[in-house]
């Protein structure tokens, strides 16, 4: 197994990301928003340009939606579900 740090993104998200290597490679990013702070669909559309392909995200979001059994639903939640549909 070889695990590679990729920490050149051009970002100001809270992100950080390595690329697992087996018989084949994955990259995965840890990423967090913040409660308070300001998130565009540009600035997540540009951090997922920039992860080697394929590559799994996974982190803190603040988000809220009943598409995962939230009781309320903000900005962020329709922002994260938009964003994990296009991925797929």
């Amino acid at each position: 197994m070889e695990i590679k740090s990729l920490d050149r993104y051009k970002t100001g998200l809270h992100a950080a990301a390595a690329t697992i290597s087996l018989e084949k490679t994955l990259t995965v990013c840890s990423l967090y928003l913040p409660p308070n702070s300001p998130v565009s669909k540009l600035s997540l559309a540009e951090l997922f340009e920039q992860l080697p392909k394929p590559f799994l995200v996974l982190g803190d979001f603040n988000a809220h939606s009943p598409a995962w059994r939230d009781s309320r639903r903000d900005g962020r939640g329709g922002c994260s579900k938009s964003s994990q549909l296009k991925m797929t």
